[in-house]
């Protein structure tokens, strides 16, 4: 099962919110919450969490960029919570760092889940038109042709 699929919730007083089942099944019982990018939270899968700190935590311990983003993602990390109902409960902290109030959207994205305080989510998304994304789909496509082009014996496209 995949994270995907767009969801609007309304958070209760304890900052709770009843995720569907099939995005449960998906993150499973554990799992890492932490800062996105932005403006949203990131709800990560344990192999995928575990796959991001290597990824962050491979880089040089001196590096500046390197410390910058372990002490964002990694530093404000928190394990998941679920209650015995399945709701996920957001954490007051986790709540400030992107303004998430009440209103939540929760978007999957393939490998993680973001949770986005409803406004931000809007106002991130209006300029995505689809000619916008036309254009970023056929760049990126040109991108992964020139990349394979660039690898010894890869196919050519017309193959």
């Amino acid at each position: 099962m995949e994270l995907q699929g767009r969801h609007f919730y309304t958070l209760d007083d304890k900052g709770r919110f009843k995720l569907p089942n099939e995005l449960l099944c998906a993150l499973g019982t554990s799992f890492t919450v932490t800062r996105g990018k932005d403006g949203c939270l990131w709800a990560l899968p344990d192999p995928e969490w575990k796959r991001m700190k290597e990824h962050l935590s491979g880089d040089l311990m001196l590096d500046d960029t390197s410390i910058a983003l372990q002490r964002w993602f990694v530093g404000s990390a928190e394990k998941g919570n679920l209650d015995t109902t399945g709701r996920l409960t957001l954490s007051p902290t986790l709540r400030s760092y992107v303004g998430i109030a009440r209103e939540i959207v929760v978007q999957g994205t393939g490998r993680l889940l973001e949770l986005w305080p409803k406004d931000k989510w809007e106002a991130y998304h209006q300029p995505w038109t689809e000619e916008r994304i036309n254009a970023l789909a056929e760049a990126r496509e040109r991108e992964w042709l020139e990349r394979t082009r660039a690898q010894p014996g890869s196919p050519s496209p017309a193959e």
